[in-house]
């Protein structure tokens, strides 16, 4: 499976996340589980305020995807 389909372990991410929080220091090259980190990534990206895709531009991506398939 893709690195994203795959969820880390949550007490590692939580620990990640606490350890940012703080501003403690993270040796991200001592993490060994990569669905860990992509996991942390995919948990901030959906804690936004605001998406990447902004509710403004939503609707003009969804119309380039739509004609993308035809």
């Amino acid at each position: 499976p893709g690195v994203f389909r795959q969820s880390g372990g949550m007490e590692d991410m939580e620990l990640l996340r606490a350890k940012i929080e703080t501003n403690e220091r993270i040796v991200w090259s001592q993490i060994t589980d990569v669905h860990v980190i992509a996991g942390l990534l995919k948990m901030y990206l959906r804690e936004l305020p605001e998406p990447l895709t902004t509710f403004n531009a939503y609707s003009i991506m969804q119309t380039a995807a739509d004609l993308e398939g035809d």
